[in-house]
């Protein structure tokens, strides 16, 4: 390859690498500022917050605190969130 394929190569490839970081820094920071703006009475909600790589998050939590009733059984005390 020619000096200036190779300067765009690997310009191409610091560019990648700097864009995953930015990525990478700025969703653990959104995390950081999501779990510091949840209300806490017992931790449990703030402590749940999870971050997962290619796919959503499928997992339910459970916490027995009043403000997670998104969706509750009448006949159950937990809210799932």
């Amino acid at each position: 390859m020619s000096d200036f394929l190779n300067s765009i190569d690997l310009f191409k490839k610091k560019t990648e690498s700097a864009c995953k970081l930015v990525f990478k820094t700025s969703v653990l920071d959104l995390q950081e500022a999501v779990m510091e703006s949840t209300p806490v009475k017992t931790g449990r909600l703030k402590s749940n917050w999870r971050v997962k790589v290619g796919t959503p998050e499928d997992t339910s939590l459970y916490a027995k605190v009043e403000y997670a009733v998104d969706e509750v059984d009448e006949d159950e005390e937990y809210g799932i969130f």
